[in-house]
C-alpha cells in the first residue's frame, strides 16, 4: 500500500484494485488515518502535506507545512496526533516542516523553517543489565526457569529466586576447564563445554565427571578444547572442537566418533575449527567451521560444503522454516530450491554484506535478534523487511558483546557481554 499526500487530501494506493482512496481528518474519529487537521492560517501558501516517512518500526510519519504531525501504526490501525506547542525543552514548536530522515540509530530527524532542525527519538529506550563482573558466554534456562550461565570463570546457576551459585571444574578460576563455551540441559544432565573437556553436571546433586582427550584412547573425546554442542538423534551429542574437527557423542556407550578434515577428501569435513551446529527441519546436520560450511550426510558419513572461505559463526532456522546462515562476511538465507546460500541486505541498509554476524535468536513474535560489533543489536522484523539498531544509546556496549542471544520462557531476551548480561 502506498501513501500520497498534498493540502487536505491524504491518499493510499492499492496496487491490488489500482485505486486511490483518500483519507480526509474526521474530528469524531481522530484516530482513523489521515493527517493532521487543515489549518490554512497563512494566505500566500495551503497548509499542505510536506512529507511522508515510514520509521524502523513501521510506522508512518505524515508532516505538515503548518506545524502538525501524524504518525500512523498500521499494526492496531490508528493515528496519533503531535500539534504545535510552546517553546520549550521536549516540544515541537513552530511551522515549515520541510523534512524528515530516520537515521541508523532511530532517531528522526525533522526539518523546519526557520527553527532549525529537530531531533526526536520516539524509541529510546534503556536496555536494563545484570552485572557479573565476568564475561558471559552462554545462558540457558531449565524447566524450574532457573538460569545456567556459562562465563570465562564459571558456570553460574540463577535460581527463579534470584539467589545464585558458582561453580569452579579448577581451584583456579582463570584456567580453562572454567571457561564454559556451550550448554545443553536435560533431565538429568547438564552438559557443559569447555577449554578442558566436557563437563557432565548432575543438575541434582551438582556432582561433576568431565570427559577429555585420552591419547591411548581412540574412542574417546577428540580435542580437550570445544566451541559448542548441539543435541543430536537418539540421545547423543555434536561437539565441535577447536582444532580436531566434530564428535558424535553416545553416553550410553561413552563413544565418540570423529570427523575431521582430509586434505585429499572434499567429502571430509571443510575444516577442524568447529564455530557452530545446527539440525534444521529435514533433519539435516549442518557443521559451520572457520572455513566454510557443511551438510552432513548420516547415510554415507560424507559432508557437502558451501560458503567455503567464510568462517560459519551462528547457524538458525526461524519458525517459517527459514534457515539462516552468520559468516565473518554478512548474513546467508538458504535457497533449498538452488541448494545455494544467498547474502541478505535489509531495506534500511542496517545489515550490512560485511557485517560480523555473532549468533541469532527469534523473539515470540517472529522479529530475529542479531548481536554485532558493528551496529549492536540489530532486529529485522517478522517481515524481514525493517531493521532497528539497540546500541550506545539504549545502553549497549556493541563491542563488549560476547555471546548467543538467549530467550527466555517469560519471552525476555538475554545478551551476554564482558560484564554480564
Amino acid at each position: 500500500m502506498e501513501r500520497f499526500g498534498w493540502e487536505d487530501g491524504l491518499h493510499t494506493f492499492d496496487r491490488t484494485t489500482g485505486k486511490f482512496r483518500r483519507h480526509s481528518y474526521d474530528p469524531a474519529h481522530p484516530n482513523r488515518l489521515s493527517r493532521p487537521p487543515v489549518k490554512n492560517k497563512y494566505v500566500y501558501t495551503p497548509d499542505y502535506i510536506s512529507f511522508i516517512m515510514e520509521d524502523a518500526s513501521g510506522k508512518v510519519w505524515i508532516g505538515t507545512f503548518e506545524g502538525a504531525i501524524s504518525v500512523y501504526d498500521p499494526d492496531t490501525n490508528t493515528c496519533k496526533f503531535y500539534d504545535v506547542h510552546d517553546d520549550h525543552k521536549g516540544n515541537l514548536n513552530g511551522t515549515g516542516y520541510w523534512n524528515a530522515l530516520q537515521t541508523s540509530d532511530r532517531t528522526i530527524w525533522i526539518a523546519t523553517e526557520g527553527k532549525g532542525v529537530y531531533k526526536v527519538k520516539p524509541y529510546a529506550t534503556t536496555v536494563p543489565r545484570v552485572n557479573l563482573h565476568k564475561t558471559v558466554i552462554y545462558i540457558a534456562e531449565d524447566d524450574s526457569e532457573n538460569l545456567w550461565i556459562g562465563t570465562q570463570s564459571g558456570l553460574v546457576r540463577k535460581f527463579a529466586n534470584g539467589k545464585q551459585e558458582t561453580l569452579l571444574f579448577d581451584k583456579d578460576s582463570t584456567n580453562s576447564a572454567n571457561v564454559i563455551t556451550s550448554l545443553i540441559l536435560d533431565k538429568d544432565h547438564v552438559w557443559a563445554s569447555s577449554g578442558a573437556g566436557l563437563h557432565d553436571i548432575d543438575p541434582k546433586t551438582i556432582k561433576v565427571k568431565t570427559l577429555r582427550h585420552l591419547p591411548e584412547n581412540n574412542a574417546s573425546l577428540a580435542s580437550n578444547f570445544v566451541n559448542v554442542l548441539e543435541k543430536a538423534r537418539a540421545g547423543r551429542l555434536w561437539l565441535g572442537t577447536n582444532d580436531k574437527g566434530v564428535d558424535l557423542f553416545d553416553p550410553k556407550k561413552n563413544i565418540f566418533t570423529h570427523f575431521a578434515n582430509n586434505p585429499s577428501d572434499t567429502t571430509s569435513l571443510s575444516n577442524n575449527r568447529v564455530m557452530s551446529i545446527a539440525e534444521d527441519r529435514d533433519k539435516n546436520f549442518w557443521i559451520g567451521t572457520f572455513l566454510g560450511l557443511n551438510k552432513f550426510d548420516s547415510v554415507t558419513q560424507t559432508f557437502k560444503r558451501y560458503l567455503k572461505q567464510l568462517a560459519i559463526i551462528t547457524l538458525y532456522q526461524d519458525h517459517r522454516g527459514e534457515f539462516w546462515c552468520g559468516t565473518d562476511a554478512g548474513l546467508f538465507r538458504y535457497d533449498s530450491v538452488n541448494d545455494q546460500f544467498v547474502k541478505f541486505t535489509d531495506k534500511s541498509g542496517l545489515i550490512s554484506p560485511t557485517m560480523v554476524i555473532g549468533s541469532m535468536s527469534e523473539d515470540g513474535d517472529d522479529n530475529l535478534w542479531i548481536p554485532t560489533p558493528q551496529k549492536g543489536i540489530v532486529r529485522p522484523d517478522k517481515q524481514r523487511e525493517h531493521t532497528l539498531a539497540l546500541n550506545e544509546n539504549q545502553g549497549v556496549n556493541r563491542q563488549n558483546l560476547f555471546s548467543r542471544g538467549f530467550v527466555m520462557k517469560s519471552g525476555e531476551l538475554l545478551f551476554g557481554d564482558t560484564h554480564g548480561y
